[in-house]
C-alpha cells in the first residue's frame, strides 16, 4: 500500500511540489494501466521467485488543468506485506 501523504484524494495521483502548475504525476503498472494510490486500483500482485521480486512500474505527467512552465517533484512511499 502506499503513504496517503503526497497523494491527491481526488485524483490518486501524486502531488507537484515544484513549481509547475496543475500537474500530477500518474504512477502505471506493467500493462501501462493507471494505478490509482487513493483506493489501490490498477495495484498487481507481485510473484517471488528464488528470493527475488520484480516490481514494473512507470510514471507519466498529468495536467490537471491548463498547466505553468516549472519544475515537477514528487516521492511516492509504499509499504510491502510478505505472505
Amino acid at each position: 500500500s502506499f503513504d496517503q501523504l503526497n497523494v491527491d484524494p481526488q485524483t490518486g495521483m501524486l502531488r507537484n511540489n515544484g513549481s509547475a502548475n496543475n500537474v500530477q504525476i500518474e504512477l502505471l503498472n506493467s500493462r501501462n494501466e493507471t494505478v490509482n494510490l487513493k483506493d489501490g486500483t490498477g495495484l498487481e500482485l507481485v510473484k517471488v521467485d528464488a528470493q527475488t521480486a520484480l516490481i514494473e512500474m512507470g510514471a507519466r505527467y498529468h495536467a490537471t488543468g491548463a498547466t505553468t512552465a516549472g519544475d515537477v517533484s514528487t516521492a511516492a512511499s509504499y509499504r510491502l506485506t510478505y505472505e
